[in-house]
């Protein structure tokens, strides 16, 4: 327990009850002529012997020279708040480091500070991310700061605070464990987050979450949250989301990555398809995962697999192999009726060292170049598109056809 007033005199005026804020001061609300001092409970995790007088909470006190790196200086969300840290709940496998990032309502409520925490939103110091759930805004700033993409950390947020509010044995599901597992969407995240219960639990959704009623055989925990396992997640994935959805986590989960195994397997999806029996969108969703698992590599190679097979166009064999004097060559896409090779372009084999042998970006484009060539030598044509053609659907299918990608008979 902290004095509002720092050495106040006994003497005098019974002092208003006191706000914390973000820098080094208090905000009054009202007058408390009953008590000679208003109490202000902190938690011990943001107690600091200096509070900052930054404009944003959290920030360590300047010394001098401005720091480049903006998490060097960051040591709590809210050194000046008295709201204590969000309490794990049941769902939650212990508790996860990030919990310090949220404020639960109830928590507030139970130590009197339920006024606080709705002046704080107000003056958008804390996001509300679920229900009865809030985030600091610092916490949202520093993901940003060490590269999440503002999206990705709205949406981690939202399913981590659906969790510190779910009870077991509510887990995450669908294409919100799909992001935990890493895996990529070629559409904008959901605005709920999924959840899975058993059947016979009450699979009421909210504003916030969607719930389903289904039996898994397997769960893995994510993030400290327990979650579908990534087989039974591309499974549920292909059958309820949108086809663009489907098609982008089915690639990133069964494509083979440059380094270790696959998140999971095609035999495994095939599998949890076969143990739904027949429900809703299986046989849909098995003919995704095929199509996927067949030879898409990346994203974008699912994308472009997409926009072919929805705009008409004949499916070409993927990831066929070609040999030369120089070894093996391995195309993403090959229309044999035309003799045409189609290989979609990411920027990440130019902007990095290609897979991961120190060559730098320069040397990635003349490897393609002659890569190109090789293909050319053997009496095939080549045509290229990247994630940016594939913005435009319609420019994307007229580029095929005027290389003389034949129509789907």
């Amino acid at each position: 327990v902290e004095r509002g007033l720092r050495n106040a005199p006994l003497d005098a005026e019974p002092p208003a009850r006191l706000l914390p804020r973000a820098g080094n001061g208090y905000r009054e609300l009202d007058r408390a002529p009953e008590r000679r001092f208003a109490p202000i409970v902190r938690h011990p995790l943001r107690m600091t012997e200096n509070p900052s007088p930054n404009p944003l909470p959290g920030r360590a006190r300047s010394t001098g020279s401005a720091d480049p790196n903006p998490l060097r200086a960051l040591v709590t969300w809210n050194p000046d708040s008295a709201l204590p840290p969000a309490t794990p709940g049941p769902a939650l496998d212990g508790r996860p480091e990030w919990l310090d990032e949220y404020v639960r309502t109830a928590d507030a409520r139970v130590r009197g500070f339920e006024a606080e925490l709705r002046e704080l939103v107000r003056r958008g110091e804390l996001l509300p991310v679920g229900r009865g759930v809030a985030r600091w805004r610092t916490a949202a700033r520093a993901a940003i700061a060490r590269g999440e993409h503002p999206r990705d950390d709205e949406f981690r947020a939202r399913i981590r605070a659906s969790m510190i509010a779910a009870r077991p044995p509510a887990s995450v599901s669908g294409v919100s464990a799909g992001f935990l597992w890493g895996m990529s969407a070629l559409s904008p995240w959901p605005d709920r987050v999924e959840h899975l219960v058993p059947v016979g639990h009450d699979a009421h959704s909210t504003r916030w979450t969607q719930r389903s009623a289904s039996d898994a055989r397997a769960f893995a925990t994510l993030d400290g949250m327990r979650a579908t396992t990534a087989a039974r997640t591309v499974a549920d994935v292909a059958r309820k989301a949108p086809r663009s959805t489907a098609f982008g986590m089915a690639a990133t989960a069964l494509g083979v990555p440059v380094q270790g195994p696959p998140i999971t397997t095609l035999t495994e999806v095939l599998a949890e398809l076969e143990h739904l029996g027949p429900v809703r969108g299986v046989r849909a969703a098995r003919a995704i995962v095929t199509a996927v698992g067949s030879g898409c590599q990346s994203p974008a190679e699912a994308h472009s697999l997409l926009l072919m097979l929805d705009g008409g166009l004949q499916r070409p064999s993927q990831q066929v192999e070609f040999r030369d004097a120089e070894g093996r060559i391995v195309v993403d896409a090959y229309w044999e009726s035309v003799g045409l090779v189609g290989e979609c372009d990411g920027s990440g084999k130019y902007l990095r060292n290609d897979r991961g042998n120190g060559r730098a970006a320069a040397d990635a484009v003349i490897a393609e170049k002659r890569r190109e060539d090789r293909l050319r030598a053997l009496g095939l044509r080549v045509v290229r598109w990247s994630t940016v053609t594939l913005r435009d659907a319609r420019a994307f299918l007229a580029m095929l056809r005027s290389a003389g990608v034949p129509d789907a008979r």
